[in-house]
């Protein structure tokens, strides 16, 4: 009897300290500041910029594999979208309305959407994008470039590789990617 008295007690002694440690956690998140306005966007597009410089000129090795016989009919240079079913919605969302925006603005920039992991029927329906976006099944860009943010556009040339890039944000860029995409020509 006086054994189970003993591990009574202790159960209840963790308990109530588990209880109390807990309890100071909660608060401690209670107050901190997890807003996305305190997301230092200088930072991001500085650590983009380093990506871009470390990119250029890079070459995608079997790039053609992803686009099979429509490599074959791409302009030398052309503006590749590349996604993958983790990014953001929101993030997608702008990158389809940035492709709109510069079949409003030009049409000489081919742009190819490629996408890693995604569900390419839902993406179109969801957006109301009726047109191709290569699946990138076997994750060549990403084993090629060893790392790239994304959804990113990559300006990119057959012969000379890597020109340009812009990572989408999931904050509000002030207009960069319609700058990006006007800048293109």
């Amino acid at each position: 009897m006086k054994y189970s008295t003993f591990t009574f007690l202790i159960a209840h002694l963790f308990l109530i300290l588990f209880s109390v440690g807990c309890s100071s956690r909660v608060d401690n998140l209670d107050t901190a500041d997890v807003s996305y306005s305190s997301i230092d966007t200088s930072s991001f597009f500085s650590k983009v910029e380093k990506m871009k410089k470390s990119l250029e000129g890079k070459k995608i090795v079997k790039y053609d594999l992803i686009l099979d016989t429509a490599y074959n009919t791409l302009p030398d240079t052309h503006l590749i979208l590349y996604f993958t079913g983790s990014d953001c919605s929101s993030c997608i969302q702008k990158a389809i309305a940035a492709i709109e925006h510069k079949n409003m603005i030009n049409n000489h920039l081919f742009i190819v959407p490629i996408s890693y992991q995604s569900n390419i029927g839902n993406i179109q329906m969801s957006y109301d994008y009726p047109y191709m976006i290569y699946d990138d099944n076997s994750n060549t860009i990403r084993g090629s470039l060893q790392y790239i943010s994304t959804p990113v556009f990559i300006k990119y040339s057959i012969k000379d590789g890597i020109q340009d890039i812009y990572v989408i944000p999931t904050f509000d860029d002030n207009g960069k990617l319609s700058d990006f995409i006007e800048s293109l020509g």
